[in-house]
């Protein structure tokens, strides 16, 4: 296999990815320890409310920022437990989108311009009773990597961090293996490119853009349109603010402003021909599902079942609140909300600076366990918080 380097040389937009940049390492954090060292009291973490929504569109190759909910999609009236829907309906026609692109971890930063009280520490006046405290804020994908890491032995993640009035920005990375594998998956025909569309055409056959009508027959799959929500919530100490897609929002639902209740989660898997795939589902992908979900404050999810051809066999619903059970022995909660307090404790206390410009790279390396925390020398545009962000909190 060609080397991630190699693949991307004659490319600059993924070759900027491959490189390791230069720092000091500061820290160590010992998976191994903070797994075997596990509580009783397993840090608090409620329902988060939301605060806000934006939409991403696709917009060429790269994404659009849309401050509004013109990406929304609502689940649809009627869900066949057997459909047979073919998921390749559409694929040579659908115009790609670059997924290693840094414009959607961007976007929640142009959301937080346009709602700073919302979102971020403000300086106090006077007459001001009391501020908006927030500790992290970042993906919701950054807390979800956390909370799996200790149940993956296998892949490794980055994720860098800059301090700014208080607040610590966090954003994952990709690595040099996953710019590979999606160069490779970007290939004509390639297998991993095909599951990825199936996966977004049942999304769009199970949610149409408006309330209680069918879904578009035909509709051309955009696949960097998003409708994604901005929530602000609490493990233990750690305040944050998050953003993250919400797949569909069920109409029948009624919930008062703030809630989660609504939101639906969609998945696919291939169905299980062995008793090793089923394990190998509840192990891996209802785990991160699971992760996804509970974060997010996303009570179900529905995953389309469907064979090697792309034919959805059958669909079936979950329950986010009885995941961990039918995982029960092969992963927990405790441990996943343990880990997550854990690991962001050991981020607060190693990212000094407040200036924003002071980059940390966090890196898990599941060959060792271990997650490193180093401090860039020179992070560059690629690493730092840009500084038209910057800019224009400064001048608020």
């Amino acid at each position: 296999m060609e080397s991630c380097c190699s693949s991307t040389a004659m490319d600059p937009r993924y070759h900027v990815f491959c490189g390791d940049p230069a720092g000091e390492e500061v820290a160590a954090m010992s998976v191994c320890e903070a797994f075997s060292s596990r509580r009783d009291d397993t840090p608090r973490y409620a329902l988060p409310r939301e605060i806000g929504h934006y939409s991403l569109l696709q917009d060429g190759e790269d994404f659009k920022f849309v401050d509004g909910d013109g990406a929304k999609r609502y689940l649809r009236r009627q869900i066949p437990f057997c459909p047979m829907w073919n998921l390749n309906d559409g694929y040579a026609k659908t115009p790609h989108v670059n997924w290693i692109s840094l414009t959607p971890a961007e976007c929640l930063l142009r959301w937080i311009i346009r709602n700073k009280d919302k979102a971020v520490t403000l300086s106090t006046s006077e007459g001001q009773s009391e501020r908006v405290r927030t500790d992290f804020v970042g993906h919701r994908l950054c807390l979800c990597v956390l909370m799996c890491t200790p149940y993956d032995k296998t892949t490794a993640w980055r994720m860098v961090a800059s301090r700014h009035r208080g607040v610590i920005y966090l954003r994952v990375h990709p690595t040099k293996t996953e710019v590979h594998r999606y160069l490779k998956g970007r290939k004509d025909n390639c297998f991993v490119d095909r599951t990825t569309y199936w996966g977004i055409k049942f999304h769009r056959i199970m949610s149409p853009t408006e309330p209680c009508v069918a879904p578009e027959e035909g509709e051309l799959v955009r696949e960097g349109d998003s409708y994604n929500t901005v929530l602000r919530g609490q493990i233990g100490m750690h305040t944050f603010v998050i953003s993250g897609e919400v797949k569909a929002v069920d109409p029948s639902v009624q919930c008062e402003p703030g809630s989660t209740a609504s939101y639906v989660e969609f998945k696919t898997n291939r169905v299980f021909s062995a008793e090793s795939h089923r394990l190998n589902f509840l192990k891996h992908k209802l785990l991160s599902w699971w992760a996804k979900s509970r974060i997010g404050g996303v009570p179900r999810g529905l995953c389309g079942f469907r064979d090697d051809n792309g034919i959805v066999r059958h669909i079936q619903e979950f329950d986010v609140s009885k995941m961990p059970g039918k995982a029960k022995g092969l992963w927990s909660e405790d441990v996943c909300m343990q880990f997550l307090d854990d690991a962001l404790n050991f981020i607060r206390q190693h990212v000094e600076g407040d200036d924003g410009r002071t980059v940390y790279l966090f890196t898990y390396e599941p060959s060792f366990y271990q997650i490193t925390c180093k401090r860039l020398v020179d992070p560059g545009k690629l690493y730092s918080l840009p500084d038209w962000f910057l800019k224009s909190i400064e001048g608020s």
